[in-house]
Order: C-alpha cells, then sequence, then structure tokens
C-alpha cells in the first residue's frame, strides 16, 4: 500500500474547491527545488567542504521532515486555516 504525503492530505482537507492547483502547485515547487539543488550542491562542497556541507544539509533536511511531522501532531493547523475560507457545497452531484 502506498503512502501518501501528508502534505497532500493538507493541501486536499483545506483546498477542497481547487484541490488539483493547489496540488499541482505543491509538485511544482517541489519538483524546482529538485532541479535547482545540483546547481548550488557543487559550490557549497568546494567552499565548506566535505564534512561541514553534509553536516548543513543534513540539518536542513531534518527541519524539512520535522516539519511533516508537525503537521501529523497539531491537526489545529487546518482547523485554522478552514476558518476564512468557504465551505463547499454539499450537492455537486444533483443536476438543476
Amino acid at each position: 500500500m502506498e503512502r501518501i504525503p501528508v502534505s497532500i492530505v493538507f493541501i486536499v482537507d483545506v483546498y477542497l474547491l481547487n484541490t488539483m492547483s493547489a496540488i499541482s502547485i505543491h509538485v511544482m515547487v517541489r519538483c524546482m527545488a529538485a532541479a535547482i539543488f545540483p546547481l548550488f550542491e557543487g559550490p557549497v562542497y568546494n567552499s565548506l567542504g566535505i564534512n561541514w556541507s553534509a553536516t548543513l544539509l543534513a540539518g536542513l533536511s531534518a527541519v524539512i521532515m520535522l516539519s511533516s511531522i508537525l503537521f501529523m501532531i497539531y491537526e489545529e493547523l487546518e482547523s485554522f486555516s478552514r476558518r476564512g475560507h468557504i465551505e463547499p457545497p454539499t450537492n455537486l452531484g444533483e443536476r438543476v
């Protein structure tokens, strides 16, 4: 069974009416970050050395990992963000 990333579940819960647009922006930003990373990774390793560069990148990945864990633990973020949104219509399947 494939696990769905927590960030995607959060986006679907918060942006019910515009779910596909929100997910596409999330995927686009993730792909852009993956494409840009090799551009700055080489100079960082050359300037800081292997030990400090690996420590910096490990710290950055730990911070990013903790953010998704915080989304799982503190689900109040969803309730705070829902207060400003319009509730979706309940009769989406009915014809007018």
